[in-house]
């Protein structure tokens, strides 16, 4: 059996392209299960690391059993962060607009259709 999960970190081939663009494109990572438990499962994290056990209920799943399910909890974590981050957005627009005595509005670069 075979858990996958979405990551946004650095592959050692875009290291030097993502310290100067600052963007990862998402790959699928895919875990071997070495032994199943009543509350979770040992994955093999590959390349000489130590294995990783995961829980296989609660409110963050660190991996899925799907390739498709591991895509919706990522499009779910970045739908977050992007609302998390309009939010502070919003505050710091208000804030200018309260100093400057006009309001101030940035552009916004994703649209209401994502969520």
């Amino acid at each position: 059996m075979t858990l996958f999960e979405i990551a946004g970190t650095r592959k050692p081939e875009y290291e030097a392209r993502c310290r100067y663009e600052g963007y990862t494109p998402p790959y699928p990572q895919w875990y071997r299960v070495l032994r199943h438990t009543p509350c979770g499962v040992w994955l093999d994290m590959g390349y000489g690391r130590e294995d990783k056990f995961v829980l296989n209920t609660g409110r963050k799943i660190w991996a899925h059993a799907t390739e498709e399910a591991a895509k919706e909890s990522y499009r779910m974590r970045k739908i977050h962060q992007i609302k998390h981050l309009q939010r502070i957005l919003g505050a710091a627009e208000e804030g200018l607009a309260h100093i400057t005595g006009k309001p101030i509005k940035a552009p916004r670069l994703i649209g209401e259709e994502l969520f």
